[in-house]
């Protein structure tokens, strides 16, 4: 199977993964990829800046990926969403208190479409497990008008219920887990690829489908995947904004400054010739509730962390009670039995 990846425009992307869930290959200089499918679909990794509208295909003769781009919001921000349990509205109504809405197709929908009333930059949106409740055609038709009608990204991850297709038989898993039988086939057929990954400024974000992986169904795909696929992330990827646009891009350059500049300041200490206990005291010390967060939750981060340092502290004064605390240089602070130390003088 063969095709290219380009822009709406044309312009052809290298460097960019296509994958079919277990062989992972990069575009060439011309965008052009390879491979010989041996999973249900073909998909691509949507870059950093990109949105694909059709990021997946069952395998053909040929396929070529148009990428569109996206405005650039940095930070990223994001919300996640899990156990929707499309389906299960009126049953569920009884089971948990009310004001909460959960299992309709209505509610996902009318929550999808007003969310950038609610959260004006939000750039996308992530579904995790237990989308639909008995993993029924009908519930992912709801599910499925649902995310055609989001304005934001929705990536979506199937859980165990995704995989009931309408029967409950009790299972143990291959490492002991009370679960249940999986049929992933309703899930690939309504929505598609189970695994999968894209590329935000900095990060690159890997999707798995652990009930199938943890039934022994597909877990040496998804391992022979996962490693291909982070294998092949192309260098770069981690820097969070790329170099700098140049001057024929005046638009680009603003936004790219503004972007470096939310980085926080880069006239800090050089950390490369540090001793590790002076990079976990900048580390600890580090502005992150100005520097970072939004104003709206510097407060909670900072009572957040300074929580932490005082059960931090409570944890060691315990720990140095029944025994002894003892620096392993490259491992940190670690307790020994207090039998197998002398006392100190």
């Amino acid at each position: 199977m063969r095709g290219y990846v380009r822009t709406r425009s044309g312009e052809p992307r290298p460097g960019v993964l296509v994958s079919d869930g277990r062989t992972v290959t990069t575009t060439a200089q011309d965008g052009s990829w390879s491979l010989d499918p041996a999973r249900p679909f073909v998909f691509v990794t949507r870059p950093a800046g990109y949105t694909c509208a059709d990021w997946f295909v069952r395998p053909a003769a040929g396929c070529d990926f148009v990428l569109d781009p996206v405005p650039g919001v940095f930070p990223h921000r994001f919300v996640h969403v899990s156990d929707t349990h499309l389906g299960a509205g009126p049953r569920y109504a009884s089971m948990y208190p009310q004001p909460v809405q959960i299992g309709t197709g209505d509610v996902l929908t009318r929550f999808l479409t007003r969310l950038p009333q609610l959260v004006p930059d939000v750039a996308s949106v992530v579904a995790t497990g237990d989308l639909t409740d008995l993993g029924l055609d009908e519930e992912y038709a709801a599910l499925r008008a649902a995310r055609d009608a989001s304005p934001v990204a929705l990536h979506l991850l199937p859980g165990n219920h995704d995989h009931m297709n309408g029967v409950v038989t009790g299972a143990v898993s291959r490492n002991g887990y009370a679960l249940h039988t999986a049929d992933p086939a309703g899930y690939e057929r309504n929505i598609g690829p189970r695994w999968y990954s894209y590329d935000l400024p900095g990060l690159h974000v890997v999707a798995l489908d652990w009930h199938t992986h943890e039934m022994g169904i597909d877990h040496e795909a998804q391992d022979t995947w996962i490693r291909a696929d982070l294998e092949s992330v192309p260098a770069g990827t981690a820097d969070p904004i790329g170099p700098e646009p140049v001057a024929a891009a005046p638009d680009l350059r603003t936004a790219w400054h503004e972007a470096l500049a939310a980085l926080g300041p880069v006239d800090g200490p050089d950390v490369r010739g540090m001793t590790d206990g002076r990079r976990l005291h900048l580390r600890d010390t580090y502005p992150i509730e100005t520097a970072w967060a939004p104003q709206y939750v510097g407060d909670e981060l900072r009572q957040v962390r300074a929580a932490a340092r005082e059960a931090a502290a409570r944890a060691h004064a315990w720990l140095a009670r029944a025994g002894y605390l003892v620096a392993v240089p490259g491992v940190g602070m670690v307790v020994t039995p207090a039998n197998r130390w002398p006392k100190a003088n």
